[in-house]
């Protein structure tokens, strides 16, 4: 998400994002539940520049994992494969699961793009930046509300499994 330049715009500033072609943004990590669809874990806000997602993952969500449980993800978890994470790239990612996996992060994907409909997540963020974890988590709450009335994801059937 964007926000507001924080420091000077040099190579470096931990708020700078390659997204947002080196300006400033804020990193989250947001999970959805498989097979229903529902948001089931929200992490953030960190730095867009000094917290990659794999390291967002490492100090966050990895540590709430289950013994052999995992989670789908893009390669940029690659390091945390195959222990923590299923993703495209790994070697012990059977081909044969590929087109579940796409759909399952398609549907991320269009969640990512639920949230984004809220102005306040898709323009730049100009409000008290001590609050935007708050912002984020209220627009999580109210997307969630509507996948429980009624606007669910698509599907991803258990024969896709």
């Amino acid at each position: 998400m964007r926000i507001p330049q924080q420091g000077p715009a040099i190579p470096g500033n931990p708020f700078s994002s390659f997204k947002f072609k080196g300006k400033c943004g804020l990193r989250y990590e947001i999970g959805v539940d498989i097979l229903a669809g529902n948001i089931v874990w929200i992490n953030g806000p960190y730095a867009a520049g000094k917290y990659p997602d794999i390291e967002i993952f490492r100090i966050g969500l990895a540590h709430f994992l289950d013994e052999f449980e995992r989670v789908e993800a893009d390669d940029g978890y690659i390091g945390e494969a195959p222990q923590k994470v299923k993703c495209p790239g790994c070697a012990s990612n059977p081909t044969k699961n590929q087109a579940m996996q796409n759909r399952v992060r398609s549907r991320h994907e269009s969640l990512n793009g639920r949230l984004k409909n809220w102005e306040i997540l898709k323009s730049m963020y100009r409000h008290d930046i001590m609050e935007h974890g708050n912002v984020f988590r209220a627009v999580a709450v109210i997307t969630q509300l509507s996948i429980n009335a009624g606007e669910r994801l698509f599907e991803v059937d258990y024969s896709d499994l």
